[in-house]
């Protein structure tokens, strides 16, 4: 009787299982939620959505005032090296992660003193990042946010860190947690 009780169960889970609505392509890619897309704003979520490359540099994380003569500058940073050019999968890695909720864990600002900058590029529209390592924190088109939570953000832009930058010894030393990580 045991048996017959159990094979019914199974068998009605599979039941339910077959006839369970299919999720679509639009359910599976939603979006970013509303509290994402406020935070970012119309222009800069239009080039997240369709980034297809992103150019990358090492920053001097000293605030800039004025330029000396023949140093470039990202953003108030003087840009120190430049890594290669990345393509479409990338930028599509470094929009999605910018695209979770989970990324705007805060709004702590501690140093500030970021040491990667990338220029998200959608066709000649473009939004730059700064990322500071130390403290845990960005900056993206005009949103700071603290992305040293516990579900990982902090490992993701790491290793898209390590990744633009292979040959960076203090890139590639990166924890894959935060400090500020439980």
């Amino acid at each position: 009787m045991k048996a017959v009780a159990t094979t019914g169960v199974t068998i009605t889970l599979l039941l339910f299982l077959s006839v369970r609505k299919p999720v679509s392509a639009a359910e599976k890619d939603a979006g970013p939620s509303e509290k994402v897309s406020k935070r970012l704003g119309e222009k800069t979520l239009a080039i997240l959505k369709g980034a297809d490359r992103v150019e990358v540099f090492r920053l001097d994380n000293r605030l800039i005032e004025k330029v000396p003569e023949g140093v470039k500058k990202f953003g108030r940073f003087a840009i120190t090296a430049m890594g290669k050019e990345q393509g479409k999968e990338f930028a599509g890695k470094l929009a999605a992660v910018l695209m979770k909720d989970e990324t705007y864990f805060g709004r702590a600002l501690r140093c500030f003193e970021p040491g990667v900058g990338f220029r998200i590029w959608n066709g000649k529209e473009s939004v730059d990042m700064t990322i500071c390592f130390g403290c845990s924190n960005f900056y993206v088109g005009g949103a700071y946010g603290e992305f040293g939570g516990s579900k990982g953000i902090y490992g993701q832009l790491a290793k898209l860190a390590k990744e633009a930058f292979p040959d960076d010894k203090e890139i590639q030393e990166l924890p894959d947690k935060s400090r500020f990580e439980k």
